[in-house]
């Protein structure tokens, strides 16, 4: 692979005009983040450069969540993860459930 991630062959113009600028997608440094937030806003968050594992997940459930969180039915009780495979796992059922 070069820098280089596709070549676009479709873009956005107004109605009836063609879409004359094309440009490539230019690979760079990716970021993910993991959030934790509340309805009165945010309590923590990590970006990292790459992506998300399980063990760095986990690590920022035990180090940077879990300190935040109550037994039900207490405030901060309820966690909500999407449902990516690592939200599944044992591990994190185990760090929730203790």
């Amino acid at each position: 692979r070069d820098e280089h991630t596709i070549s676009r062959r479709c873009g956005c113009s107004g109605r009836g005009t063609r879409c004359a600028v094309q440009r490539r997608f230019v690979r760079g440094t990716q970021y993910s983040i993991i959030l934790a937030i509340t309805l009165d806003g945010i309590i923590t968050y990590n970006i990292v450069e790459g992506t998300v594992d399980t063990e760095r997940f986990l690590k920022f459930l035990k180090e940077q969540v879990m300190p935040f969180t109550n037994p039900y039915p207490g405030l901060r009780s309820i966690l909500i993860m999407g449902n990516c495979c690592m939200h599944h796992g044992e591990e994190v059922h185990h760090l929730v459930e203790n």
